[in-house]
C-alpha cells in the first residue's frame, strides 16, 4: 500500500518517526518538508499529498502540522479529496469506516509520537463499511459537485482559461513583451479529469494540453503552465 505523508516543520519529526518505525505492508512516499529548521507553509504540502491521491499515486494521504485544521481545511478545498482531522484513535476508525476519507490530517501539537502511529494504523487498516454509510458519502460527493459548478472563483478558473486560448487563436502574446507567439497548430493530450496538477504536468512533460470546461489548475500547475509557457485548451461539446 503506497501512502503519500507530509508535513510542515511543526509536525517534521512526528512523520519522520513514522517513516522510521514503518507499518506493515505499507510504502511511504516522503514528500518533505525535509527539516525541522525548513520554515514552511502548511497548505503546500497538503497539496502535494492530494496530487499524488489524485493521480493514483497513492492509495491514501497523510499530513502532519502543529493542530491539524490548516492542513485539514486545505485538503479539503481540492475536488476529490476527503481529508479527517483525527487525533484520537475512535476518530480515526469512523473517518474510515463511515466517511470512507483518503487523506488523514494529525496536530503534533495535539498528540505524541505512540499515538501518532496508532491513529495512523488504525486510520490505514480499517476498511469501509459501506452499506447505509454509502448513501451518506454520495451525499458528500454531491454537495461537492453543486459548489464546483456554481462557485464563481471556480467558474472564472475557465474564463481565464477561455481567454488564453482566444489569445492564442488571434496571434496575441500573453505571456509578456518579447515573447514569441504561437505560429502553427499543435498536437495536445487531452485531459479529462476534474483537477489538473503540478505533478501530471511534470511526470508527462505535456508541452500542450486541452482540458474539460470543469477542470480545475491547482495552483501549483497553474505557475508551471506559465513558466513552461504550455498551451491549454478548453474542450466544447457539440
Amino acid at each position: 500500500m503506497k501512502v503519500a505523508i507530509a508535513s510542515d516543520h511543526g509536525g517534521f519529526k512526528h512523520k519522520q518517526f513514522l517513516i522510521k518505525t514503518g507499518l506493515k505492508n505499507v510504502e511511504f512516499i516522503d514528500l518533505g518538508c525535509f527539516s525541522e529548521g525548513e520554515k514552511v507553509d502548511y497548505p503546500d504540502y497538503a497539496e502535494k499529498v492530494c496530487e499524488k491521491i489524485l493521480n493514483k499515486e497513492a492509495i491514501f494521504g497523510i499530513m502532519i502540522d502543529g493542530a491539524g485544521p490548516g492542513s485539514s481545511i486545505a485538503a479539503n478545498k481540492v475536488a476529490g479529496i476527503k481529508a479527517a482531522l483525527c487525533n484520537d484513535l475512535y476518530t480515526a476508525w469512523n473517518a474510515r469506516a463511515h466517511n470512507n476519507a483518503n487523506m488523514l490530517v494529525m496536530g503534533s501539537m495535539v498528540i505524541g509520537e505512540g499515538k501518532c502511529l496508532k491513529i495512523t494504523e488504525s486510520f490505514l487498516n480499517t476498511p469501509f463499511e459501506g452499506g447505509r454509510h454509502l448513501n451518506r458519502v454520495n451525499k458528500i460527493d454531491e454537495i461537492e459537485k453543486k459548489y464546483f459548478f456554481k462557485n464563481d472563483n471556480l467558474l472564472n478558473i475557465e474564463k481565464i482559461v477561455r481567454g488564453v486560448v482566444e489569445k492564442i487563436l488571434t496571434n496575441t502574446p500573453f505571456f509578456g513583451k518579447g515573447d514569441s507567439v504561437i505560429e502553427s497548430k499543435q498536437e495536445y493530450d487531452i485531459f479529462d479529469q476534474k483537477v489538473l496538477t503540478e505533478e501530471f504536468l511534470k511526470k508527462n512533460n505535456v508541452k500542450n494540453i486541452k482540458i474539460m470546461p470543469y477542470t480545475i489548475i491547482l495552483p501549483l500547475a497553474s505557475d508551471y503552465i506559465k513558466a513552461n509557457k504550455i498551451i491549454v485548451e478548453v474542450i466544447r461539446n457539440g
